[in-house]
């Protein structure tokens, strides 16, 4: 799905590809859980489209988000070595 909003986005269809990037997300958040690899990919993701449809705001907030998981997973990899 993600793959198919990067065609989308590249093609200047900005609020479809949002919608399957946002649709992508909420998959890998139910499937496989807010920290999973894949699921901050397509947080990553749907960050990079939201600003191309003037949402800042909105992609600085999945970006925090972003950090914070990486960080705190971070943290425990550090702790278990």
């Amino acid at each position: 799905m993600n793959n198919l909003a990067d065609a989308r986005r590249a093609l200047g269809d900005l609020h479809d590809a949002r919608d399957l990037h946002e649709q992508a997300l909420a998959a890998y958040r139910r499937v496989l859980g807010d920290d999973h690899p894949s699921t901050l990919k397509s947080m990553d993701r749907l960050a990079q489209t939201l600003p191309t449809l003037g949402d800042l705001q909105g992609a600085n907030e999945l970006l925090e988000q972003d950090l914070a998981v990486r960080r705190g997973r971070s943290a425990v990899t550090t702790r278990t070595r």
